[in-house]
């Protein structure tokens, strides 16, 4: 494995572990309160959009223009890439690109949006 390949899953880890300790700083011990149910309440509140749909816009705006509307496209299609990756590795590629096959450098992402796009990316293989 060339050393190159080999700091690039580092840095894959690395992320995956700082995100892993934020998440864990943000939960709490104390179980939820009990609520009471009460008829009509779901209608009142406004939906809030899904990971995937937070992600779904993220890639429009984003990645759609090179690799299409679902990874179609491109020297080696996302839509492959992503059934071989695991997450970290994905995350990798989209903070640092793959810039000697064009693909930018996305650190303008944070990782909530870095999040919500590899679960829209995910969501592929569930359709």
């Amino acid at each position: 494995m060339n050393t190159r390949l080999r700091r690039c899953y580092l840095n894959c880890w690395l992320v995956l572990a700082i995100i892993s300790l934020l998440l864990s700083a943000c939960q709490t011990s104390d179980p939820p309160a009990e609520r009471a149910v009460v008829p009509g309440a779901a209608q009142a509140q406004p939906s809030t959009p899904t990971s995937a749909e937070r992600g779904q816009e993220l890639y429009r705006t984003n990645c759609a223009f090179c690799h299409g509307d679902k990874g179609e496209r491109g020297a080696n299609p996302l839509k492959d890439a992503v059934k071989q990756l695991d997450d970290a590795a994905l995350a990798e590629i989209v903070l640092i690109g793959v810039p000697e096959k064009g693909m930018p450098v996305l650190k303008k992402l944070t990782n909530e949006q870095i999040a919500d796009l590899l679960a829209f990316i995910r969501s592929w293989n569930s359709q």
